[in-house]
């Protein structure tokens, strides 16, 4: 059997490869426009916000003022393998 003409890739460079690729793609990816991206190191996180706007009505007579109630939603870090 002749010799390998072409030297062996290892395990460790295919993975490098691969998230290498994944990277440039998420950064061309439209995601990163609409979402953000935010690094924790802390085993939650809890975002505080708005919620429950209003729907858009049209617009007879009176505003209708609708107050706005606060909101917040928990992430758990989770260790993936």
């Amino acid at each position: 059997m002749p010799a390998a003409q072409h030297p062996t890739i290892s395990d460790k460079a295919v993975v490098g490869i691969l998230f290498q690729e994944l990277e440039t793609a998420r950064q061309a990816s439209w995601v990163d426009r609409i979402a953000n991206r935010f690094n924790s190191n802390q085993a939650t996180e809890t975002y505080a916000g708005v919620g429950n706007a209003p729907p858009m009505t049209e617009w007879l007579g009176q505003k209708k003022w609708h107050e706005l109630k606060p909101f917040s939603h928990t992430i758990t870090n989770l260790v993936r393998e």
